[in-house]
């Protein structure tokens, strides 16, 4: 085991040399990542967070969280931690270094990006090593030690949702609140494995591929789950419901993050007449707009209120306790998060980051402008722009809120663009789109349109700094927040908590 754990830490200690910050890697069920001063490995638990113990030298110290089953875990992805990265590579379709999306059948054989080969050295990865013991591994790391402990609002809620299943009358869909942290998706997944074929989505990709990390799988968004795009006798491509894709041979479809579903993308997942369990978090702020809430508007069907033990040693559920009951965050370190003034965020750790968040509309537009000035970006738009959608357009597989890269620019002039755009949602349909957007938009003066006139436009503005309103629905690994919750005022502490639960692994709050 000693030449294996020694390769570990060589690929992470590259990876470090190389500027990635806080070099981790990702495995079926665990998640290690290199302490500051090198000499450790932390190992978390990919499922809920919880803190496992650490690797010193070639040996396992396990944490009072890891019971038997999870360390037996841990110690055989220690035996042979270059196979497991390829399992991962292969069974999720990510990268095992950095968790993006893998998109050439090479790197997804490898289990591991172009990028991240270089950063972290892992050219000499061995490919097609798939531990026999991976279906067992990964059974222990969904149940650890034979058997999950449920808290007894948890089964109530289990209960709820079976009997709503078995109910020949039921209503299409049962609404499953929580917070961060209560289990929704734990129990999600435990129902999923009584109930037939299931197939899980959210509303972004991003969501999509952290429910898929999360041991949800086959996980896509809702759009690529419930449309086909079909091309016109013009070439154009347009999507149209696929009464006879994935979904309409479902028994059970669920969907998380769901507060960000409009009426139109709501009533036709409920044409398939499938069961839809959906996730919710009441806490967060209410979804703004017409387009938006179609499933949250109702009153939940059960509401998950009891934090998990183990999910209350996650930092960043710590972190949303503390905001969520009404608390300040101090300054300091929480795990690999942090809190700290504004005048100490760093040009490293914005570009950094995954995803920019923070409170108002002057303060995204200026940040994105500073952001592209960094980036060296002139003009309205140039190709490998980050854009976000800001309408909905389904038969363009356009939505408020979706994330795109500029591939390329057909046109451009004082006052619009038309843009061909590539989906950088991972877990979307990989189909360009071709729209037209006033600048108007960008500048924040979209209201100066007559109504006619901006109905021929599918907007888009820059995304590298996003509104918290506009990022409910998704989540990222690393999320840098700009905290501007004091501008709400009585939802303060929701704009917060909202901000930070959009971050899957770090967060960074600069106030």
């Amino acid at each position: 085991m000693s030449n294996s754990v020694d390769r570990l830490f060589l690929a992470l200690e590259h990876a470090a040399a190389a500027g990635v910050q806080r070099p981790r890697m990702r495995f079926t069920g665990i998640t290690v990542s290199l302490s500051f001063s090198g000499a450790e490995i932390y190992v978390n638990s990919a499922i809920d967070g919880a803190y496992l113990g650490k690797i010193v030298g070639n040996g396992f110290s396990k944490g009072s969280k890891c019971d038997a089953g999870r360390a037996a875990s841990v110690l055989a992805v220690m035996s042979d931690p270059l196979a497991y990265a390829v399992a991962y590579g292969r069974e999720t379709g990510s990268c095992s270094c950095c968790g993006r999306e893998l998109s050439d059948p090479i790197s997804v054989e490898r289990g591991v990006g172009p990028v991240c080969l270089a950063n972290y050295r892992l050219s000499d990865l061995p490919v097609g090593a798939t531990p026999p013991e991976l279906v067992a591994e990964e059974a222990s790391f969904a149940d650890p030690g034979g058997s999950l402990s449920f808290s007894p609002q948890q089964e109530q809620a289990i209960r709820a949702v079976k009997a709503w299943l078995a109910d020949p009358n039921r209503k299409p869909f049962f609404y499953l609140a929580g917070y961060a942290g209560t289990g929704k998706t734990t129990l999600a997944k435990l129902l999923a494995a009584d109930a037939g074929k299931v197939v899980f989505a959210a509303f972004t990709g991003k969501a999509a591929l952290v429910l898929g990390g999360k041991g949800c799988s086959p996980s896509s968004t809702i759009h690529s789950l419930i449309y086909q795009p079909k091309e016109d006798a013009s070439g154009i491509v347009h999507f149209v419901l696929d009464l006879e894709g994935p979904a309409s041979e479902a028994d059970l479809i669920v969907v998380d993050e769901v507060s960000m579903v409009g009426p139109d993308l709501g009533k036709d997942l409920l044409k398939f007449g499938k069961p839809v369990l959906v996730l919710g978090d009441p806490a967060q702020l209410p979804p703004v707009g017409d387009e938006v809430g179609f499933f949250t508007k109702n009153t939940p069907d059960f509401m998950l209120t009891d934090i998990h033990r183990q999910a209350a040693d996650n930092p960043i559920i710590r972190m949303s306790m503390i905001v969520r009951e009404g608390g300040k965050l101090p300054y300091g370190e929480y795990g690999d998060s942090l809190v700290i003034r504004r005048d100490q965020l760093g040009r490293n750790m914005v570009l950094g980051a995954d995803q920019v968040l923070c409170g108002t509309n002057k303060t995204r537009r200026s940040k994105n402008a500073q952001i592209r000035q960094l980036l060296g970006r002139e003009g309205w738009f140039t190709e490998g722009e980050r854009v976000v959608g800001l309408k909905n357009n389904k038969e363009k597989g356009f939505l408020n809120g979706s994330m795109w890269t500029v591939q390329e620019v057909d046109f451009s002039d004082t006052e619009e663009s038309q843009l061909v755009l590539f989906p950088l949602d991972a877990g979307m349909a990989k189909t360009p789109v071709e729209v037209r957007t006033s600048h108007l938009w960008i500048e924040g003066r979209e209201k100066e349109l007559p109504p006619s006139e901006a109905r021929e436009y599918d907007p888009v503005d820059y995304g590298y700094v996003l509104s918290v309103h506009k990022s409910q629905g998704s989540q990222w690994n690393s999320v840098v927040v700009l905290d501007e919750s004091f501008v709400f005022k009585q939802d303060a502490a929701r704009h917060l908590y909202t901000a930070i639960t959009r971050a899957a692994e770090r967060v960074i709050v600069a106030r």
